[in-house]
């Protein structure tokens, strides 16, 4: 895929920097908690401050990533005759719908999904990839799971 199909992709896999920094802080402020208590063992302050450090940092890495470097689009970038199957999956959390995922199947057996929001209609989206990557199976059903479990490749179509 060019650059012009790829924008609306590369929209909704630009992550939230405030969200990120938010939660990388949160991290930090738990990984310190140890270090704050007098009585605390080195145990116990190691065994916070290395855990949520590491999350802080990969917090931190992911809100300033490049959209272009989200494993959705380079998956649609560089791998376009690799994906095999493309279906969308909403969450739900306490019976509303809090997200909707529109996830690439790879002939090597990997997934890939990008999230585009609770509330856009994914079918703009999945119109463009069945014009760009018409030889994928678009859709999902329990059965092409099993399937791509089984042999990821056979999802391709003629």
């Amino acid at each position: 895929m060019n650059d012009a199909e790829l924008a609306p992709f590369v929209h909704y896999a630009k992550g939230s920097k405030v969200a990120g920094i938010v939660v990388a802080l949160v991290c930090f402020g738990i990984a310190s908690l140890g270090f704050v208590d007098d009585t605390a063992s080195l145990g116990v302050q190691l065994g916070l401050a290395i855990p949520f450090g590491f999350i802080g940092l990969g917090m931190l890495v992911l809100a300033f990533r490049p959209a272009s470097k989200h494993p959705a689009i380079v998956a649609l970038r560089d791998r376009p005759n690799d994906i095999v199957w493309v279906y969308t999956v909403d969450q739900i959390v306490n019976g509303v719908k809090s997200q909707t995922f529109i996830h690439l199947g790879l002939a090597d057996g990997k997934q890939r999904g990008l999230a585009i929001g609770a509330k856009t209609d994914p079918e703009p989206l999945l119109a463009r990839l069945r014009a760009s990557i018409g030889h994928a199976t678009f859709g999902y059903a329990p059965e092409l799971e099993a399937q791509f479990k089984k042999n990821p490749g056979s999802l391709r179509r003629a």
